[in-house]
């Protein structure tokens, strides 16, 4: 089917706003959070009739393409917090890699050809986050075990936990958190209009409400 004219105008008119946008934000020392940009336009949007859900979404995609940069951050410097997720360049472990760094978070990623950095990228995290196959899940968590400290909180996103949750808390001395999450697959076509997680399991003294 052939894109309308003015729909194709209209297209090459916000891709080139949002160019200028994000050169913006680039050149900002200290961005506004998602949140305050999201309170700048509520009243906008309500009139506009455009969809709060929408924009926000664009938001954070905003910033996650722009995040990468060290100069671009929706935290301060006492809220960011080092993460590294675990099987990282998957389809989920890229998504949760993405959205945490547009949330401002330092994000690294450990793959099966990385654990040369093992003991940086585990020993110094304040959140280790596996996202690798389900059936990999337990023998991941009991390597990655004895790099942690012990006020790293573990967390996994597999979709059964009994098994998982016992190793991670025989692994792992300090806190613990089993998080289901509650979509499929990150599809690159696919738009889903929200992500719920299930807090299945919780073990330690989790000092980060912030997850």
């Amino acid at each position: 089917m052939t894109v309308p004219k003015t729909l194709q105008q209209l297209d090459r008119d916000l891709i080139q706003l949002l160019r200028e946008r994000n050169a913006l934000l680039q050149a900002t020392e200290a961005p506004p959070s998602l949140d305050q940009q999201l309170n700048e336009v509520r009243p906008l949007l309500a009139n506009a009739n455009v969809s709060e859900l929408a924009w926000k979404t664009l938001l954070v995609n905003c910033m996650a393409t722009l995040a990468k940069s060290p100069s671009v951050s929706s935290q301060t410097a006492t809220d960011r917090r080092r993460i590294t997720v675990v099987g990282g360049r998957g389809a989920m472990g890229r998504f949760f890699v993405d959205r945490l760094t547009a949330a401002g978070h330092a994000v690294s990623i450990l793959e099966y050809d990385g654990w040369e950095q093992a003991d940086t990228l585990l020993g110094q995290a304040d959140l280790v986050l596996i996202a690798v196959p389900l059936k990999a899940t337990v023998a991941v968590i009991r390597r990655i075990a004895p790099y942690l400290s012990s006020g790293t909180i573990l967390a996994d996103i597999a979709s059964t936990k009994t098994e998982i949750m016992q190793t991670m808390m025989e692994c792992h001395a300090g806190p613990v958190v089993g998080l289901h999450p509650m979509f499929g697959r990150v599809e690159p076509r696919c738009w889903v209009r929200r992500w719920w997680f299930a807090l299945d399991a919780i073990s330690g003294n989790v000092n980060g409400c912030w997850i």
